[in-house]
C-alpha cells in the first residue's frame, strides 16, 4: 500500500527537485527579424506628426468642459453622433446649445507637437505572420533543450492541444501524489 505525503511536503518541493527531463516549456515567438518591420511616425500614430490630444496640450475645454451653439441640422447632427457625452438645450433663434462635460476631447484640432521624433528608430509594425509555436523539453538551466516546432496551418491548435494534454497529465500526477 502506498503512503501519501502530507500536502505541506508536496508544496515545499522546488524546481531543483524536479528531473529536468520532465519539464516542458510552451512558447510563442514573433522574432523581430521575421515578424516585424520598422515603421514611419504616421503608421504608429506618433505624437510628432498627429494632432495633439487635449490632455497633451492642457486644453481648458478638456479640463473644464465647454458649450457649443450651432444651428439645427448638419452641425447639430455632428455633435449628436460624435460619441461625446452632452446635454442638449434649445437656444434662441432656432439654435441648439450643447454642453459637454470635462474629460472629453474637444472639437478643436490642436497642432501636432512636432519636433524630431525621439523614438523614431523604435517604431515597429507587426507583419501579420503567425507566431512560431514551440515546445522545449527540459530545464533551461541545463543548456540547450530539444525543440519541437509546430508548423503549418494548424500549428496554433496543435500546440494548444498538446499543452492542454500535458496540463491534464500534470494534474493527474499531482492527484496521484496526494
Amino acid at each position: 500500500m502506498r503512503t501519501r505525503r502530507p500536502p505541506s511536503r508536496l508544496a515545499a518541493r522546488t524546481a531543483r527537485d524536479i528531473n529536468p527531463r520532465w519539464i516542458q516549456r510552451y512558447e510563442v515567438h514573433a522574432p523581430l527579424g521575421s515578424h516585424w518591420r520598422h515603421a514611419t511616425c504616421k503608421e504608429v500614430d506618433c505624437r510628432s506628426v498627429r494632432p495633439a490630444r487635449c490632455e497633451e496640450v492642457d486644453c481648458p475645454n478638456y479640463h473644464n468642459g465647454w458649450r457649443t451653439i450651432v444651428p439645427d441640422g448638419a452641425h447639430a447632427d455632428l455633435a449628436r453622433t460624435s460619441g461625446r457625452q452632452f446635454i442638449e438645450l434649445p437656444a434662441e433663434g432656432g439654435l441648439i446649445e450643447f454642453r459637454f462635460g470635462p474629460g472629453q476631447q474637444c472639437f478643436a484640432r490642436h497642432a501636432a507637437l512636432g519636433g524630431p521624433c525621439p523614438t523614431k528608430d523604435k517604431h515597429l509594425v507587426q507583419l501579420g505572420k503567425p507566431g512560431l509555436y514551440v515546445l522545449r523539453q527540459g530545464d533551461r538551466r541545463f543548456g540547450n533543450a530539444p525543440v519541437r516546432q509546430f508548423t503549418g496551418r494548424s500549428a496554433p491548435e496543435d500546440w494548444r492541444d498538446h499543452f492542454s494534454e500535458h496540463q491534464e497529465k500534470v494534474q493527474r500526477a499531482r492527484e496521484n501524489a496526494l
